[in-house]
């Protein structure tokens, strides 16, 4: 009311206040000369406004053309800084390109050549570029796999709520210590996989048997390092054992490609050679024994061999049918395993003379293996698709059965931890499966309780695929770094991780250029 009516009250007073302060300021605005605003060149050099004249009425294109004056009146002070065309100030003798420089803050010598780098440092500059981009590339190139890989590390340590969205609360400094566990995970994950992008060969065999004209006999079934992968021991159908010295092979071996014959010929390049009565179908070597290697083979016998006097130590034939697969464990010299078309596994010790403990899968028996870290856990791979996974402590029945291929399961093996199995079949994949030591002893224990039948698992953790594999067993590796190694039909030799479901890098052996070169094919994408 006191405001409305035109009273002098404390209302009134801040409006009056408030009108003459921006009087004020628009008439200050006025009153400026041009040359004191900012212009927006001004802005992005980081210059402040130029200063007027002592008239404080110069127009700017006197400012061009005039040095500025202190407030003392004298050109501007040390004669460190002078005007641009647009009136913002610079340092003097200091050009934009020395602003530009990176390097070491010294000065140069105004027309010196820059400094010589050392040659040897040059090229690996050059390597380290070279492998940065590829790695680019593979990261490109499989960017789906490496996004879906980010997902499950974060996800897998609480980083994602129950329902896909993440957490917007400030997080704790547990959760901040296992952002930061996973990053780096996930930094070394990527960096494994990108930093392989080819395939060499470094040694070649030629099988041949001399004493037969079928194209099947130079069939190689198997091929085994001893434990100190230092000789390695191939057989097939040729009812030989071979045994070869990994270090002569590769220094006999030509990259161009022309090569005598002489110096591949398998039968040449053997150190010693063991004939047996049937065509082999396994090798193992004893993880502890560095002479001693089993075998088994189309007549179902199980053989361990002394390899340096060539004679059989232990001979098992219970086996009804063809024997596909023969494995010494890893815990225990004197255990080992095989397996057979007759449905059945046999664990065999090499101080007995018949099988210790069998095991009934009914279905064919296409490979078994055990365990890196103990003599109780095995996988077996069958016709019927499925791994089953057992604890020989719990024989009657498998803990767990893996089912998550279309055909045949034609190999497995287990990753370095033993956490981890692979499987391969020929349904063309290979499945990476999660086999944790304490998931599997509650399953046993519920099966030695009889609570319940085995754990049956349907969903693998990754499925690979990229090679070709339909009818024949092309063979399958895991080695360090979590790398996994198998055949194709076409050919090729396909390298994966087993984080990500396409193959890293492949070799094609019908391509000539990249046998002479000794290059391989890129990362199937």
């Amino acid at each position: 009311g006191i405001a409305s009516g035109g009273g002098a009250g404390p209302a009134a007073a801040r409006g009056q206040s408030r009108r003459a302060s921006r009087e004020d300021r628009r008439g200050s605005l006025g009153d400026a000369a041009p040359g004191s605003k900012r212009s927006s060149m001004d802005m992005m050099r980081g210059a402040g406004p130029s200063k007027p004249g002592a008239s404080g009425k110069e127009s700017s294109e006197e400012l061009r053309r005039t040095p500025s004056k202190d407030s003392g009146g004298s050109s501007s002070g040390s004669g460190d800084r002078e005007r641009d065309a647009d009136g913002a100030s610079t340092p003097r003798g200091n050009g934009g390109s020395d602003f530009l420089q990176t390097g070491s803050p010294q000065k140069q010598a105004r027309g010196a050549p820059p400094p010589r780098m050392d040659p040897a440092e040059a090229r690996a500059h050059l390597d380290r570029a070279a492998l940065s981009f590829e790695k680019r590339d593979a990261i490109v190139r499989h960017f789906a796999g490496v996004q879906r890989l980010y997902s499950e590390i974060r996800g897998a340590n609480g980083g994602f709520a129950r329902d896909g969205s993440t957490s917007t609360s400030r997080p704790s400094a547990s959760s901040r210590k296992s952002a930061r566990d996973d990053l780096e995970r996930f930094g070394k994950v990527v960096d494994a996989f990108a930093s392989k992008n080819r395939l060499r060969v470094v040694g070649e065999l030629r099988h041949a048997d001399v004493l037969s004209s079928s194209p099947s006999a130079s069939i190689v079934s198997s091929i085994e390092f001893d434990n100190e992968r230092r000789v390695f021991a191939t057989a097939g159908v040729s009812k030989r054992i071979q045994f070869f010295d990994f270090r002569d092979v590769c220094s006999r071996f030509c990259p161009s490609g022309r090569a005598d014959r002489e110096q591949t010929d398998g039968d040449r390049l053997a150190t010693h050679a063991i004939t047996t009565r049937s065509k082999l179908s396994c090798l193992s070597y004893n993880a502890f024994l560095t002479n001693r290697v089993a075998s088994s083979d189309y007549e179902g016998v199980v053989t361990v061999w002394d390899a340096e006097t060539r004679l059989a130590v232990c001979e098992f034939e219970e086996h009804d049918k063809r024997a596909w697969t023969v494995d010494f464990c890893r815990a225990d010299a004197k255990l080992l395993a095989s397996g057979s078309d007759d449905g059945r596994v046999k664990i065999w010790s090499t101080d007995a003379e018949a099988s210790v403990l069998e095991l009934d899968v009914r279905a064919n028996v296409c490979c078994a293996r055990f365990g890196p870290n103990d003599a109780y856990k095995l996988a077996v791979g069958c016709a019927d698709h499925r791994v089953h996974l057992f604890d020989l402590r719990y024989p009657q029945e498998a803990v767990a059965v893996l089912s998550g291929h279309r055909k045949a399961t034609s190999y497995v093996r287990f990753l370095s931890s033993g956490n981890e199995l692979v499987s391969a079949s020929t349904d063309s994949t290979m499945c990476v499966w999660d086999v944790r030591l304490n998931a599997v002893k509650k399953a046993a224990e519920r099966l030695a309780t009889r609570k319940q039948g085995p754990l049956m698992v349907s969903q693998p953790a990754r499925v690979l695929e990229g090679h070709v594999n339909e009818k024949n067993f092309v063979g399958l590796s895991v080695g360090g770094g979590d790398l996994i190694a198998c055949g194709s039909e076409t050919n090729e030799v396909f390298v994966y991780h087993k984080s990500f479901d396409r193959p890293m890098v492949k070799y094609g052996f019908d391509d000539e250029s990249e046998r002479g070169g000794g290059g391989g094919g890129g990362g199937g994408a």
